[in-house]
């Protein structure tokens, strides 16, 4: 018999390091909820599923992650990704640059040491349609990210990259 059966690997595994190609992308779905640091340090990737605990897609470079749910520092440390969740804890986007983040739902309120310079997302998108979501990014989002508040359709610059 193995020393792990194989479902606890599967259960422990991050499916962190992978690497896809610009012109073809690795393709991840998670049928089930996962631990801490899904896609963490991965590249050229795709990731769906539905619950992560802590830091989706961390340190990634130029990949996509389309989850239901996340805790806390979601896309920290991100560089060209895509995120879009559907409820997240704290400290979106640390210290990511040239990412976009879209969320519906946002728990709490940014941690202090969020701005810092060390810590600050640059050149970031944030999006949201709902407006407590809104209201907590135009708090909590330092200069130098764009945020957007999405209605419907259309979707309307409430703060640009210089504005503050």
């Amino acid at each position: 018999m193995p020393l792990f059966p194989i479902w606890d690997f599967v259960t422990y595994c991050d499916f962190s390091f992978l690497k896809g190609r610009k012109d073809d992308l690795m393709k991840i779905r998670l049928k089930e909820n996962y631990g801490d640091f899904i896609g963490s340090d991965s590249s050229f990737t795709y990731f769906k599923g539905k619950e992560v605990v802590d830091r989706l897609g961390h340190g990634s470079r130029d990949s996509s992650f389309f989850f239901e749910k996340t805790k806390d520092y979601c896309g920290s440390v991100t560089e060209n990704c895509f995120f879009k969740v559907k409820e997240t804890g704290e400290d979106i986007g640390v210290g990511s640059r040239d990412s976009v983040f879209i969320v519906n739902k946002y728990c709490y309120d940014f941690n202090e040491d969020y701005s810092r310079s060390n810590n600050r997302p640059w050149d970031c998108i944030f999006k949201t349609p709902n407006k407590m979501v809104l209201e907590k990014f135009l708090s909590g989002i330092p200069q130098g990210n764009r945020i957007i508040f999405m209605k419907g359709k259309e979707e309307e610059i409430v703060r640009d990259y210089a504005q503050s």
